[in-house]
């Protein structure tokens, strides 16, 4: 949730209208192009950030990094169904 937006003037959880600020960037590939600056962030935090070295293994934190590398664009919807609802 911290690094999806949703589009400008969409429809709220509420049923009000407009934008969800994230707490963080959003995120995609680029941000995956420096793997050891990543894996520090992901690992140890920053400023606005949690470090996550105590709740996630190796293994985890190269799978957020091998997702990342996916991300063309921007994610900028959550998701809020399950297929076929």
């Amino acid at each position: 949730m911290c690094h999806v937006g949703q589009a400008p003037a969409t429809e709220l959880a509420d049923g009000t209208s407009g934008q969800q600020w994230t707490f963080g960037p959003l995120l995609s590939k680029t941000h995956a192009a420096n793997e050891e600056v990543l894996r520090d962030k992901i690992e140890n935090g920053g400023p606005k950030m949690p470090g996550y070295s105590l709740s996630l293994t190796d293994e985890d934190i190269d799978h957020v990094i091998a997702f990342m590398k996916t991300i063309e664009e921007p994610l900028t919807i959550l998701a809020n169904d399950l297929p076929g609802e």
